[in-house]
């Protein structure tokens, strides 16, 4: 037998299971007894058990058995069946339904705007500034007004650079390898800050590299600068960083023995002075962005 779940009128929620069963014997069902009769000589009552009225529907019913009665009453009853009991239906086991409210049009709309909201990407929806902009004084250019600790003096200088303003340029083409991509990277620099003699202060270059699917930045020295790099946007672990060995041949580099990681969004490498490196991406579907900066070294008058 298996049940098939189905509501009940009076609210009760979903059958979860078959209904169970119990077996009430004939003997605690009494008979009239004389003393009852005697009470009431003017009724005339049969001394035949009585028993509730049976709800069918539920598959409740009388219980038979074989007549074991003896004597007399043996031949009297024969081999006709008599009655031993009745079955009655326990409660129905029923799972509470969960009740569910029809909403209004307009509750029904402001339901959709809160599920909408729910699946918006907030990592590509532009923040709402209205009110810090109402709060504080922000504005929308490069140059703000800050202090030059070189000439000891408040000056105006560009201070942040924009996406839209960064225009990347292609990096000069190179004999690469057989069975290396053609690919080439884009670099766009944001800042050239040049070190001041007059004081202890490093000069520093900074911008973006991008390169497409496949692309290549060729093998190139930092001189006595140090450059380090910030890996943005790319597909994980697709971004090549290899540095030349420089205990073979000389430090130049060599694709058999260059040192070679593999770099993921949100890592970063720097490149000590004398040395050599390679970026490759190597996806052939995402495009990656690597964030550089070059410091260069402090001179002093005396070694220029």
């Amino acid at each position: 037998f298996f049940v098939i779940p189905v509501a009940n009128s009076k609210g009760e929620g979903l059958q979860v299971s078959n209904r169970n069963y119990k077996e009430i014997p004939a003997s605690e069902f009494e008979e009239e007894t004389d003393e009852e009769q005697d009470a009431n000589p003017n009724v005339r009552r049969s001394k035949r058990r009585r028993f509730p009225p049976l709800a069918y529907w539920k598959n409740e019913r009388v219980l038979y058995e074989a007549n074991n009665e003896t004597g007399a009453n043996a031949e009297i009853f024969g081999e006709m069946p008599v009655v031993s009991g009745i079955l009655t239906a326990e409660p129905t086991p029923y799972k509470k339904r969960k009740r569910t409210t029809r909403l209004s049009d307009k509750e029904h709309d402001k339901d959709e705007d809160r599920k909408n909201k729910a699946k918006t990407d907030y990592t590509t929806k532009p923040f709402n500034s209205s009110k810090l902009r109402k709060k504080y004084n922000f504005g929308d250019g490069q140059v703000m007004n800050v202090w030059n600790e070189a000439i000891r003096q408040v000056e105006e200088r560009k201070i942040c650079a924009f996406t839209e303003d960064l225009k990347g340029h292609e990096l000069p083409a190179t004999k690469r390898e057989k069975g290396e991509s053609k690919v080439f990277g884009l670099a766009a620099q944001a800042f050239n800050v040049a070190t001041d003699p007059s004081t202890c202060l490093p000069g520093y270059i900074t911008g973006n590299l991008v390169l497409p699917p496949r692309g290549i930045k060729d093998a190139e020295g930092v001189g006595i600068c140090a450059q380090a790099f910030t890996v943005g946007d790319c597909q994980p672990n697709s971004v090549e960083i290899a540095i030349a060995d420089p205990e073979v041949n000389g430090g130049k580099f060599e694709p058999n023995s260059a040192q070679r990681r593999l770099l993921t969004k949100g890592e970063m490498f720097h490149v000590p002075p004398g040395n050599i490196y390679r970026i490759e991406n190597h996806s052939r579907k995402v495009a990656c962005t690597l964030y550089w900066t070059i410091i260069k070294p402090f001179k002093r008058r005396s070694e220029e």
